[in-house]
């Protein structure tokens, strides 16, 4: 009977799918292609075909397109709102500090 070798791996061999996981180029790259496309084809609608109803086609066709660009802004706003806000309240501590 063979004896099966066995295998001693070091943490540095195997990391689990999710261990040191960013996003690459790859993935930015097809995101911003599909949206530069998605972009690009509502602005060419939108000048040759300009009419009345023409914007509410657009809209009614595009509105999870929008729902989700105003989602993916809203972290970013919330951030620095936050940030302008605690540097404020550190300001003002700092003021409250040295003036009393």
């Amino acid at each position: 009977m063979a004896q099966r070798a066995e295998t001693t791996t070091s943490s540095d061999e195997y990391r689990t799918p999710t261990e040191g996981w960013a996003p690459n180029l790859n993935t930015w790259g097809l995101v911003v292609a599909i949206t530069s496309a998605k972009i690009g084809t509502i602005v060419v609608i939108m000048v040759y075909a300009w009419r009345a109803e023409t914007g509410g086609w657009v809209a009614l066709l595009n509105w999870h397109f929008f729902v989700l660009i105003a989602l993916l802004a809203a972290g970013p706003v919330a951030y620095h709102r936050r940030l302008r806000q605690a540097r404020a309240k550190r300001a003002q501590l700092l003021r409250e500090e040295w003036l009393s």
